[in-house]
């Protein structure tokens, strides 16, 4: 899951085809990111297991990972 960019929600920032990319590839296929707003994205993080901070300055650089099945 991916924040959506605030008042462009539709926008597509470089960090979110960065990760689209590597996503795409090591699954071997096309994998859905799931975009949220900022305060639904906000909520999920809360009840996540882990947060990993990255050392991308960028804007709208945080994920949330699933691992396993769903």
């Amino acid at each position: 899951m991916r924040t959506k960019v605030v008042d462009d929600p539709e926008r597509i920032m470089p960090v979110h085809e960065r990760l689209q990319e590597v996503v795409d590839r090591v699954e071997g296929r096309a994998v859905t990111i799931q975009a949220l707003e900022r305060f639904d994205f906000s909520a999920a993080v809360t009840r996540a297991f882990a947060v990993v901070r990255t050392s991308d300055p960028g804007p709208y650089g945080c994920f949330i990972l699933r691992k396993g099945v769903i």
